[in-house]
């Protein structure tokens, strides 16, 4: 499902995505900004965002389910910050 950003959407979403990855806005934040972008990558990222696996313990997810939940945030967030 491809979508056409305006360099503007493009631009905000670049910027807010370094922002978060590099823990300069809240996920809360991150997700008040960009909740209303129409891009398919950018509501994954705020679905893995809102959904962060618990790690190990009796209810949290083993450590290589948590390596691909992170690794996908990470390619995700590389992308993103790409436009």
């Amino acid at each position: 499902m491809a979508t056409h950003l305006s360099d503007s959407e493009r631009q905000r979403v670049a910027a807010l995505t370094l922002a978060l990855y590099e823990r300069r806005v809240t996920v809360d934040a991150f997700i008040e900004e960009l909740g209303d972008v129409a891009d398919p990558q950018v509501a994954e990222l705020i679905d893995l965002l809102q959904h962060d696996p618990e790690r190990g313990g009796m209810h949290g997810v083993q450590d290589d389910e948590y390596e691909a939940y992170r690794e996908r945030l990470t390619e995700l967030v590389a992308r993103l910050s790409d436009y």
